[in-house]
């Protein structure tokens, strides 16, 4: 993969493709940074940088709305489970499969407003 002459040659875009298979495998970043140190061509080694930046950037955010989607769940759930009691397992698994902020607020909304457990559940 490292073949610098080849790198140099595949043009940025399949050069990004490399890196982003690299970067999404679960690479060791301590290997793939000592790697980037062995290499001899300047341009290489700072796109190589500079994607991986973006990437781990790119991933940072990803993690980011991904946690606040899972605590906008647990607030939906929390408040079904105050107000109605046990949630069936169902409901919940349908509620695990909700994405967007927007939309797990409207639902938290729902969940606050709604007078029984099965309108709650019409507004899935």
């Amino acid at each position: 993969v490292w073949d610098e002459p080849l790198l140099a040659r595949a043009g940025r875009d399949l050069f990004e493709r490399v890196l982003r298979y690299l970067m999404g495998g679960g690479v060791d970043k301590e290997a793939f940074h000592r790697r980037l140190n062995l290499v001899v061509e300047p341009e290489i080694r700072n796109a190589a940088m500079t994607l991986a930046e973006q990437f781990i950037q790119e991933g940072l955010q990803e993690g980011l709305q991904s946690g606040i989607e899972a605590g906008h769940r647990a607030d939906v759930l929390e408040v079904l489970q105050i107000r109605f009691g046990d949630v069936p397992e169902g409901l919940r698994d349908t509620l695990q499969q909700v994405t967007g902020a927007d939309r797990l607020k409207q639902l938290l909304r729902s969940a606050l407003l709604a007078e029984t457990l099965d309108d709650f559940a019409s507004s899935l």
